[in-house]
């Protein structure tokens, strides 16, 4: 019989051994700046909706993850580890990008075919694989690749609740239109 006391401190352990493990960011500052600009900018990918799809509740939240990401890995490529502006803004990224994330799935859920789920199989692995011990230049390329393949599908699902929302208004306002014609001609 496994003894609660015993099972709680495994717990926090673990969990301190997952913060470390998260916390375990490298500088970037000796980074070239090309190669600074190209590990940030691969962000960029994240405002994509908002630009072509305006503004709606699944085009913000993407946005915002983009100025949050794009916050945490500049400060990685400025200040040299450990700098708590830096590790703050890495916990903003994981503590905002996750539940993020899941708000834009529970919106897309209906919306979104199963390949766009089966992809993210071969993407989490890309993100889960770049840490910094496999060498900080592997890091910034597997990093910039996640930022590049999870945005793009990001923008797939914008596009989808955008045409969705499109044509969901587009039916409402017909309707509307169909029922304000009914009772003017009443009224006449």
């Amino acid at each position: 019989m496994v003894d609660i006391k015993t099972w709680m401190v495994d717990i926090k352990t673990r969990m301190v051994d997952i913060k470390t493990w998260m916390e375990n960011y490298e500088s970037l500052v000796e980074f070239s700046n090309i190669e600074k600009i190209a590990f940030i900018g691969s962000s960029i990918f994240y405002f994509i909706p908002i630009v072509f799809y305006g503004f709606n509740i699944i085009n913000i939240i993407i946005a915002i993850m983009g100025v949050v990401s794009t916050g945490f890995h500049g400060c990685q490529c400025c200040f040299p580890c450990p700098h708590k502006l830096t590790r703050n803004l890495l916990w903003g990224d994981i503590l905002i990008v996750i539940p993020a994330s899941i708000i834009i799935l529970f919106l897309c859920w209906d919306l979104l075919p199963y390949s766009w789920f089966l992809i993210w199989l071969i993407v989490i692995p890309i993100f889960i694989i770049a840490v910094p011990s496999i060498g900080k230049k592997l890091y910034a390329l597997l990093h910039g690749i996640w930022h590049v393949l999870s945005a793009g599908l990001f923008v797939y699902a914008a596009k989808v609740y955008h045409e969705h929302k499109d044509n969901k208004d587009n039916k409402d306002n017909k309707d509307n239109k169909i029922f304000k014609g009914i009772l003017k001609k009443k009224h006449i």
